[in-house]
Order: structure tokens, then sequence, then C-alpha cells
């Protein structure tokens, strides 16, 4: 009934000076797309920025996939999550729902119709992993296995509260993890997006209007480093292993 990662969006009150900064840090191309711009990496539609839904809302939010968007929201509430946006069509492309775990940190839940979501995943210039920050890890991931059927597998390497999530038989599985959220830090989904260059790409984000918050890094599984975007919606970058 549900799958992995299948869509990102970034809801912002400053279309175009999203479009700026992620072009320069990230290296899109933007198609317009009614009052939202699709972003391209070449070619090929890594990502969505948009207005915000109700004028408030902002960030990145991560959609996980559906056949059955009515099954899933029954199941986001009956395992203790709450609706921010209830499933409704749009249009033809698909139907969508936005909700929040126990904890607070948005997610939504896309059934495809025409449209099945991002074109490209872990190819440079579009996400290549996710992971959910949350203040309670243990009732997170109890919460997500409930009610999306994630399968948790711990993952000591990257702390003692890491777990990796994926469903069988999907293809995107495996393709992020779960985790404590820094003491006075709301719980979130956070998005890597993979560079040619991390040190590239984070030299470009002071320029562009960003804040870096680290300097690159190396781990085992790239060179990495966490940013801000002008309106202060956090991301990272990753350059993958060769």
């Amino acid at each position: 009934m549900t799958a992995g990662p299948v869509h990102v969006d970034l809801m912002t009150h400053d279309i175009e000076a999203a479009r700026a900064f992620y072009g320069a840090v990230l290296g899109w191309a933007f198609e317009e797309w009614g009052p939202a711009s699709l972003a391209l990496a070449d070619g090929r539609q890594a990502a969505a920025i948009g207005p915000s839904f109700d004028g408030t809302t902002t960030g990145w939010t991560l959609y996980f996939g559906s056949t059955d968007i009515a099954a899933t929201e029954a199941s986001i509430v009956a395992a203790g999550g709450s609706l921010v946006l209830p499933h409704g069509d749009v249009a033809e492309l698909g139907k969508l729902l936005l909700a929040a775990d126990p904890s607070g940190a948005r997610f939504g839940i896309w059934q495809a119709g025409t449209k099945k979501g991002v074109d490209v995943w872990g190819a440079v210039g579009s996400p290549c992993w996710t992971d959910l920050r949350s203040s309670d890890p243990a009732a997170a991931q109890a919460f997500y296995a409930a009610s999306l059927g994630f399968e948790m597998t711990p993952f000591d390497m990257a702390g003692p509260d890491y777990a990796t999530y994926s469903t069988d038989g999907d293809p995107l599985g495996g393709v992020g993890g779960m985790m404590g959220a820094p003491d006075g830090t709301r719980s979130h989904w956070l998005i890597y997006f993979a560079v040619p260059s991390a040190d590239d790409a984070a030299a470009a984000v002071a320029p562009a209007g960003g804040t870096l918050l680290s300097d690159p890094f190396d781990t085992p599984f790239g060179r990495m480093a966490p940013a801000q975007d002008p309106a202060g919606h956090p991301f990272w970058i990753t350059q993958l292993p060769s």
C-alpha cells in the first residue's frame, strides 16, 4: 500500500528567490508549472518549488508513495499522527495529503495519477537520502512502521538511536534513516541532494544568500555539508562516493 520517497517539494513565500538560490547551489534549471516551478536536473524533474498551501506553512516536504491514499490516511491517524491537509485530488496528476507524525514532523503522501513524483533519485542534482530528526526517535520509528509499514534496521555506525527505513519490494527503499534531533530542535525531515562537488556547492551557499552550517566533511557515504536557504529552510548537500 505504501512505498518509499517519491517526491520532494519546497513551499516558500518567495519562489523567485528560492529558484535563484537553488539554481546557484544545486545547478537546477526551472520550468514554469502554474504557480509553481519544476526543478530540473539534466532535464529531469528533481523537485518542485511552489507557494505555501495555507499561506503560512513553508519548508521542504518529503512525500511517500501510496496506492490507496484513503487507507494510508486512516493508518496515519490510527497510529497517532495528525492531518495537516486531508487527502484530495490534484487534478488528474494524483492525490495528495499532508500529515505530521506524533512528534510534529511534517510529511506528505502521494498517490500517483498521471504524475508518479520526481523523475530521478540518487543522481547529481536530485534527492539522494532522507533523514528524520525526531525528538523521540524510538516512538517515531514505531509510528512509521505502524502507519506506513516501514521496516527499521538499526545502523550503529550513524549513532546509537539511528535506524534506516525501507519497504519490501520498494525500488526506492533504503534511502533514509531516523534519529534523534538535537536538543531544542523541532522534529523534522531533511532532504539530502547530490552534487558533483560538495566543496563547490558549499562555496556557493553564502554568495547566493544562504547559510552554510558546517564546512564539508568526509563520511563513508560521501562528502557532505548542512546548509540553510535564504528563508532558513535546512537541507544537505552530498557528494556521493565515486
